[in-house]
């Protein structure tokens, strides 16, 4: 028999002799006499020792992966105005997550594919006006559309001319 350092029902170390003379007492409560063939690793489990991989197999199995839901779409904007005011410029990206297959962008109507992009919206100086923006996510784990709509809407700002004396 030798003995092993067991945390956590896993073999941390392995020693030849008995440990009580070489650990302080507070230490030795991690120390076990163990059958020869145990190794750095192998776990204790229903009252035997296996090795870490086959722990590894049967953890698996016991505790599957939960299946992949569907991708979040995130839409990340930043926005700018021209010097002259006329025109508002907004760079948007694709700040989605989870796995994520393909992705489409729609803008006032057009479809894009590209990850972040600029896009300039003129100023007029009718009322605002607001820009349809979706972002459409799909994965493995089915679909995801964000919409700006409401307060997120991003609305272009009506045109005021800068003062100039």
């Amino acid at each position: 028999m030798k003995w092993a350092k067991v945390v956590n029902n896993e073999a941390q170390q392995i020693w030849d002799e008995d440990p009580s003379n070489l650990w302080h007492p507070d230490a030795l409560v991690h120390w076990k006499q163990v059958p020869d063939e145990v190794q750095v690793g192998w776990r204790f489990k229903n009252n035997k020792w296996i090795s870490g991989g086959q722990w590894a197999e049967e953890d698996r199995l016991e505790n599957p992966l939960p299946e992949i839901g569907p991708p979040t779409a995130i839409i990340a904007y930043m926005r700018g105005v021209e010097l002259d005011g006329s025109t508002e410029t907004v760079t948007f990206a694709n700040d989605s997550s989870g796995h994520i297959d393909s992705f489409e962008w729609n803008i006032e109507g057009k479809k894009y594919t590209d990850e972040t992009f600029e896009l300039k919206f003129p100023r007029s100086e009718e009322a605002p006006y607001g820009i349809s923006v979706s972002l459409t996510v799909k994965g493995p784990g089915g679909e995801h559309t964000k919409t700006l709509e409401g307060e997120e809407e991003i609305v272009i700002a009506k045109y005021d001319p800068p003062y100039i004396q």
